[in-house]
């Protein structure tokens, strides 16, 4: 090609290539959408209501609910021994009939002075599942009381160690955690009136879109009174 030609096949590569192609747009909101689930953990009050614990319990199965969409999980309404129904502390993940999670709640804060005392079952079943994955979960826990549990091959969580690993999360992954817990509260727990202040939360919040999109199916003799 010559000179000219060159420089009229780069201006048309230019106008036609660069110029005319449509312009790559990211999609944009005109603000963050808040993270429901890290919302909830960071400000939804689970202590109030009865029964005592019920409300944090479900709020740890939607988070590895979530968290392990490869394990069937199972848990069991608060103040049921785990022994009662054959399994291994509060949330259980299973692969078959092999324990893969077990999770101890506590919606209290654990010193170390009462890690034997409060979590003595727990641990004790524990000597019989060396291969699972074992986690307590509670409202606060100190480092003494972590490093007494790291002994016994346990990984200790406090709910502001939940709401670090949230932030991480998408959210459709937030979501699922929280349609996980009103799965707990709804069809473990049996408790409408739990059920109703968790979504009455979320709707106060504006953070109940993409969770509550339907009527919630409860279970038989579960209403806002129970």
């Amino acid at each position: 090609m010559s000179p000219s030609g060159r420089t009229r096949f780069a201006e048309y590569v230019w106008e036609k290539g660069v110029l005319d192609a449509p312009e790559r747009r990211w999609a944009t909101q005109a603000k963050r959408i808040v993270r429901p689930f890290e919302k909830v953990l960071a400000d939804f009050d689970t202590h109030s209501a009865p029964p005592g614990g019920a409300l944090f319990q479900g709020l740890v199965f939607g988070f590895f609910r979530a968290d392990s969409p490869n394990l069937t999980l199972e848990s069991h309404q608060v103040n049921t021994g785990s022994s009662r129904v054959d399994m291994p502390g509060d949330v259980a993940g299973f692969r078959g009939d092999e324990v893969e999670l077990a999770v101890e709640v506590k919606d209290l804060p654990i010193t170390v002075d009462q890690v034997e005392s409060i979590l003595v079952d727990f641990l004790e079943d524990l000597v019989e599942m060396p291969n699972t994955t074992a986690v307590v979960v509670a409202e606060s826990v100190d480092e003494a009381s972590r490093d007494r549990l790291v002994k016994s091959n346990v990984i200790a969580l406090s709910r502001d160690d939940l709401r670090e690993r949230v932030v991480t999360w998408d959210l459709p992954k937030q979501q699922e955690a929280l349609r996980g817990a009103i799965y707990y509260l709804s069809r473990i727990q049996k408790k409408g009136q739990l059920v109703d202040r968790l979504i009455g939360f979320l709707a106060e919040q504006g953070i109940d879109s993409g969770i509550v999109d339907q009527p919630i199916i409860r279970s038989q003799g579960a209403s806002i009174e129970d």
